[in-house]
């Protein structure tokens, strides 16, 4: 998982946090956001993630003239993981197997 993508995730449980309560004050906010990013950096520390988003699939529809919902391209992300085969893997040619489909071509 690239690095941008850990503090994403570990602002967004931050975050989640703050709002069940958790953290209430700036400097619990940060140091809870600190053992967060902490514990994920350890996690993925001997692991990888390639991370596809709705946004990636909805810009690949638009290059190959397909216009995809955020429902569906969210359709897209499930489908390709369904089907995930690690001989083939996850790229791009895979993506425009799911987007035509979901577009019914």
């Amino acid at each position: 998982m690239y690095g941008f993508m850990k503090e994403e995730l570990a602002q967004t449980i931050t975050n989640e946090l703050e709002s069940e309560g958790v953290a209430s004050e700036q400097e619990d906010k940060e140091a809870l956001r600190q053992i967060i990013l902490e514990s994920v950096e350890d996690y993925f520390d001997d692991k990888i993630a390639d991370i596809w988003t709705t946004e990636d699939v909805r810009e690949r529809g638009e290059e190959i003239g397909i216009r995809l919902s955020e429902e569906e391209a969210k359709q897209v992300l499930s489908r390709v993981l369904e089907k995930f085969d690690a001989g083939i893997g996850i790229c791009w040619e895979v993506l425009d197997v799911h987007i035509r489909e979901a577009a019914g071509q």
